[in-house]
């Protein structure tokens, strides 16, 4: 069966990296409009010159323009075990045109990204562009704030007008892809960006409606980082007899099969793509052939991957066959400490907040929290400005504020709180040898309350 597919999703959801992703995987063309139309024009071909016409009259392409450039470029032989559509159909119209184009071939698969608005204008608003090949790239606010105005031609190429772009000052800011300067087009700023997604919602709504009740309809969550899909699989692999460097190799090949990137592996010269901290091991623990799963162990796997230039961060303690019910108690509480702890992941609270909420809860069961690991904001770069203690008096610490992005995660000890760090610089364990427990979600934060970027699920906001 052919792989006939389509991306939908608001500007900065990632489609051009996910429909790479999906074409690279199965060596089926990604077809881009902004591509095909430059080509048909390029080519001369009967709708190409109509194209060339109407953009030298300064016009925008017309639907019946568009529909056959498309269906020039779906008639070639590659395109017949399968595409993957970015940017078309736009509208209602399309849709039902591409339907007729279809008309005897495998159906189409429609695949909606959804991302919060927050995490959207974030996106957006720290975007450069390669002007002269057009990928993009993420970098740090600070970097964009301070840029010399220049002019590209729009990405698309669909209309003769030109966008003004900021060209970022510090070098090099180049291109990997091509070497190209960076520039950041000002239609990228926050408030405009604002107001590019409200329309591209308004517009999009009943293309949406209208693809909507196929069965082959999906709904994806453009926010979420592959390191919990890995942590899902990794979970039904834990097991007596497993060892840890066997759960390392399986999530080296689920994040590059995901098209990200390892995000510990070679970090600080970290060797490893997960942390597998087994019983006493608090975090970090190296991954080896020779640390074997035993049956009433506990296991705690961290793990961090980058897509598109930002990161997640999510941890999970399992338990290895039957444990005791010491153990089983401190996986839940701990577990429970983290959702405290996210449920108070609101604009306007303080950072020391959370610290409070994992802090009461974990010490009501007789646990301890480690005060030497934090949690940490979390973007662009792999560990960020805050720092997001798991302890403290309530009220304290900077606010937060909407769009902040941090990595909480409660390290929590049936004994005592303190640790130390093995000889091998990395594995830290209880000082008195007692379990140790870890949980992690990387959180936005929004308007409308917590966002956990790194649910299994779509996310929603926690309540």
């Amino acid at each position: 069966m052919a792989l006939n597919l389509i991306m939908l999703g608001p500007p900065g959801a990632g489609k051009g990296t996910q429909a790479e992703r999906f074409a690279r995987s199965r060596g089926i063309p990604k077809i881009s409009t902004g591509d095909i139309l430059r080509e048909a024009v390029q080519t001369g071909t009967d709708v190409g010159k109509r194209a060339r016409a109407i953009m030298d009259r300064g016009e925008l392409i017309s639907d019946d323009v568009m529909i056959g450039i498309v269906r020039e470029r779906l008639d070639r032989d590659d395109a017949r075990s399968g595409f993957v559509l970015d940017g078309f159909p736009r509208t209602v119209a399309q849709a039902e045109a591409l339907d007729t184009i279809m008309n005897g071939r495998d159906p189409l698969i429609v695949v909606n990204i959804v991302v919060p608005l927050a995490e959207l204008v974030r996106r957006l608003a720290s975007r450069l562009i390669c002007e002269d090949c057009g990928a993009n790239a993420a970098v740090r606010e600070t970097q964009v704030a301070a840029a010399d105005k220049v002019v590209m031609p729009t990405a698309g190429g669909a209309a003769a007008e030109t966008a003004a772009a900021v060209l970022a000052q510090t070098e090099p800011l180049r291109c990997r892809r091509c070497g190209g300067r960076l520039v950041q087009r000002t239609d990228d700023s926050a408030g405009v960006v604002l107001e590019r997604l409200k329309v591209y919602d308004l517009n999009t709504k009943p293309l949406v409606e209208f693809y909507r009740r196929r069965p082959t309809f999906r709904t994806i969550d453009g926010a979420q980082p592959p390191d919990e899909e890995v942590l899902t699989e990794l979970a039904a692999h834990v097991a007596p007899g497993v060892t840890t460097a066997d759960l390392d190799a399986l999530a080296e090949k689920r994040i590059e099969n995901a098209g990200a990137t390892a995000a510990f592996k070679g970090y600080h010269g970290y060797p490893a793509t997960i942390c597998a901290s087994i019983n006493e091991e608090v975090i970090h623990g190296i991954p080896s052939g020779r640390r074997v799963l035993n049956e009433g162990d506990v296991i705690s796997i961290d793990v961090g991957a980058a897509l598109g230039g930002y990161y997640g961060d999510s941890a999970i303690t399992l338990p290895v066959g039957q444990v005791s019910e010491q153990a089983a108690l401190l996986l839940r509480a701990t577990e429970e400490a983290l959702y405290k702890a996210i449920e108070v992941v609101r604009p306007g609270r303080r950072i020391s907040d959370i610290g409070h909420a994992v802090q009461k809860h974990v010490e009501a069961y007789g646990f301890s929290v480690v005060r030497e690991f934090v949690g940490h904001g979390i973007g662009q770069r792999m560990h960020e400005e805050p720092q997001v203690p798991n302890y403290g008096d309530p009220g304290r610490g900077p606010r937060l504020a909407e769009g902040m992005v941090l990595a909480i995660e409660p390290m929590v000890n049936a004994g005592k709180p303190a640790v130390k760090v093995l000889a091998d610089g990395w594995t830290a364990v209880t000082r008195d040898a007692s379990l140790s427990a870890h949980f992690e979600h990387t959180v936005a934060v929004t308007a409308d309350g917590p966002w956990i970027l790194t649910a299994r699920e779509v996310p929603v906001p926690v309540r």
